[in-house]
């Protein structure tokens, strides 16, 4: 990225979250048009459902990031250990059920091309909030209030932007046993 106040883990967390959408659209296109739309059963996301999730997930987080860097705030121990919480969950295969109140359940009747579009818009405004924080934010201040673990630095919202596809990487891999799509 070119920012000084940057360790190299960031740029790392950001080549590891392309890495990570390239591979995880890879596969989903290989899985046939019908069964990217098809729950497992009633109540149940489809595979298009999470990417939908992911996006808005990662687009709402961008935004508040956006604007907490206007006006970072502390981080305290309860959000240190909330956010090792979160992610030593995450990396688990443990289900987990989307906080009350956050906007960011899916739509409904969704193509996979229009979510990839709104993931690659997302990512853009990511690189732009990125670069942004190169302005005298300390990087670490928080700039997002997660409502389970707390508040995260920049650093931990990319952190946790990888952790939110490893666990759903794990959801779409129930998806496809239970709906029955043929390996490549």
């Amino acid at each position: 990225m070119g920012c000084i106040v940057w360790s190299m883990s960031v740029d790392a967390i950001l080549i590891r979250l392309g890495e990570q959408k390239a591979d995880m659209l890879a596969s989903l296109e290989a899985w046939p048009a019908g069964l990217r739309v098809a729950r497992p059963a009633a109540g149940e996301w489809s595979a298009v459902e999470v990417l939908d999730h992911l996006v808005r997930t990662e687009s709402g987080i961008t935004r508040y990031a956006r604007a907490g860097l206007k006006a970072p705030k502390k981080i305290g121990a309860r959000d240190r250990l909330g956010f090792l919480l979160v992610e030593r969950v995450f990396l688990s295969q443990r289900k987990v059920k989307v906080p009350a109140g956050a906007p960011v359940l899916p739509g409904e009747g969704l193509e996979l091309d229009e979510v990839v579009a709104r993931w690659d818009t997302a990512r853009r405004e990511l690189a732009q909030v990125v670069e942004e924080s190169c302005e005298g934010y300390n990087p670490r201040l928080g700039v997002f209030q997660h409502p389970v673990s707390g508040q995260m630095t920049l650093e931990q919202v990319l952190r946790f932007f990888s952790i939110h596809i490893v666990h759903h990487e794990f959801q779409l891999k129930r998806i496809r046993a239970a709906i029955g799509v043929p390996q490549s």
